[in-house]
């Protein structure tokens, strides 16, 4: 009995290790402790982010490599699960490998979704307001196109009122150069569209960039501009800064324009063979415009009035023209009376004081525009620069290097060139007015042949006091015509 107890003791007193079964150290992978590691951070990035959206009003905006972390989560994840199941249970961690696909497909899609949702949202705004600014410039009305441009709230004004903000705060003149209305007027995209008119078509490209910067979404966007006489292509940023608190209008874009001609991209200039006829035509135009406007400011008057008259016309009095120089270097008196100088000479000799009966210089009074102090004095020199004689003022007229604006009708083309008046003081040489407008010329088109220009009218448009000019910089006394009859 005894015997049998203590065998039966002993059994039950055997040690724990030799009773239960044995397991094996399996050791974690490294691999997966690093995918769930970066999905960790990207989940712990978007929580922060997040924050900062709701409780700060600024939206939360990764830049586009950080989808590399996400991105590099799942694939470090999956491989690390797939290395740990083929390991014939030799390493740990498919844990980590889950909770690191779960972290990084959960956060990432939400991330994705508000990305998503922000950015379409962000460009369908950006995209409406642009194509309002095109659309403006199509009408013709340059003024709220500026102003969509400058960020000037005009909703409330009136045409005169938004002409006077615009003329008065971003027109004034620097130096040689016209104000920023002036220059945006004359750039080569708002001369496109002028040129083609309604049949000018405007399409956007897409979004080239978006991002949220100082206070506002910045989205840059490139469009494509095709007119009858070709097309090309810019690239527009819009800056939609947020609303201020209380406001309920909305975000207000603006499109921001560089200076000069870097908005357009020159490589995609491509001219129709229509295009590139009237491109060469208005080289000789141009010139015929130069010419022109040095005589006037020498004063040259008979003959610049030869140009303001049909081919013809102009072929008859020159005969006239040749008559009066060789009088002039005649070496005795009374030669008019002798009959060497008959009517076509005579009515040469009246020329200049025809340009004055020409109406040359035309003025809109309800498109002019100058501060009312001095809009009365500007006009009233502005309509003696061509009387005859005696109280014509002194003035330079200049043609801007800007693209002209172009119109064909019935077989002729008319360009119109942006010009610079310059008026100077009754006793200096000094600018005293400076008035904007087009110098406008006339031709047969170049379809049939070598256009025969003439000068049509000088449109004056606007006038200012201009910005004081350094003494090297002054016009000489021989470019005002001072004293030449």
């Amino acid at each position: 009995m005894a015997e049998t107890t203590d065998r039966s003791i002993g059994a039950s007193e055997a040690p724990a290790e030799l009773s239960a079964p044995t397991s094996a150290y399996r050791p974690l992978s490294l691999l997966a402790l690093g995918g769930f590691g970066l999905s960790a951070v990207f989940t712990l990035v978007v929580a922060v982010g997040g924050g900062i959206n709701l409780f700060g009003r600024t939206p939360f905006l990764l830049p586009g490599w950080s989808f590399l972390l996400p991105l590099a989560a799942l694939i470090v994840c999956w491989a690390a699960r797939a290395r740990i199941l083929a390991s014939e249970n030799t390493l740990s961690g498919t844990a980590f490998t889950t909770w690191g696909l779960r972290l990084t497909i959960v956060v990432g899609l939400t991330y994705a979704a508000y990305y998503a949702a922000t950015f379409f949202a962000v460009r369908g705004s950006a995209v409406e307001w642009v194509d309002g600014f095109f659309e403006q410039i199509k009408q013709g009305n340059y003024e709220r196109a500026f102003a969509l441009s400058s960020g000037e709230s005009v909703k409330d004004m009136d045409a005169n009122e938004l002409r006077n903000t615009i003329e008065s705060r971003y027109n004034n003149s620097s130096g040689q150069n016209p104000g920023r209305f002036t220059q945006f007027r004359q750039s080569q995209f708002v001369r496109f569209i002028q040129i083609g008119g309604p049949q000018t078509k405007i399409e956007p490209l897409g979004v080239s960039e978006w991002n949220y910067d100082k206070g506002g979404y910045r989205v840059g966007m490139r469009y494509r501009i095709t007119a009858p006489l070709g097309s090309l292509e810019m690239q527009v940023v819009a800056f939609g800064p947020d609303p201020r608190p209380g406001e309920t209008k909305g975000r207000q874009w603006q499109v921001q324009l560089t200076k000069g001609e870097t908005n357009v991209l020159k490589e995609t200039l491509a001219w129709t063979p229509r295009g590139e006829e009237v491109i060469q035509v208005a080289g000789s135009a141009g010139e015929f415009a130069r010419s022109w406007a040095e005589k006037v400011s020498e004063q040259q008057l008979a003959d610049a009035y030869l140009d303001t008259l049909p081919l013809a016309e102009r072929e008859r009095l020159r005969q006239g023209q040749m008559s009066a120089r060789w009088m002039a270097t005649a070496p005795f008196s009374g030669v008019a009376s002798l009959g060497l100088c008959d009517a076509v000479c005579r009515e040469y000799l009246n020329a200049a004081e025809k340009l004055s009966e020409a109406k040359i210089i035309r003025i809109d009074p309800a498109r002019f525009w100058a501060t009312p102090l001095l809009k009365a004095k500007i006009l009233e020199r502005v309509e003696k620069t061509f009387q005859p004689s005696a109280g014509r003022p002194r003035f330079v007229l200049t043609i801007q290097p800007s693209m002209p604006r172009i119109q064909e009708s019935e077989g002729r083309v008319t360009m119109a060139f942006d010009a610079i008046v310059r008026y100077m003081a009754e006793d200096s040489p000094t600018p005293q007015y400076m008035v904007e407008g087009q110098l406008v010329v006339e031709g047969l088109g170049a379809a049939n042949g070598p256009p025969a220009w003439r000068v049509v009218a000088l449109e004056i448009e606007s006038g200012r006091s201009p910005p004081s000019m350094p003494a090297q910089q002054q016009p000489p006394e021989s470019m005002i015509g001072a004293g030449k009859p």
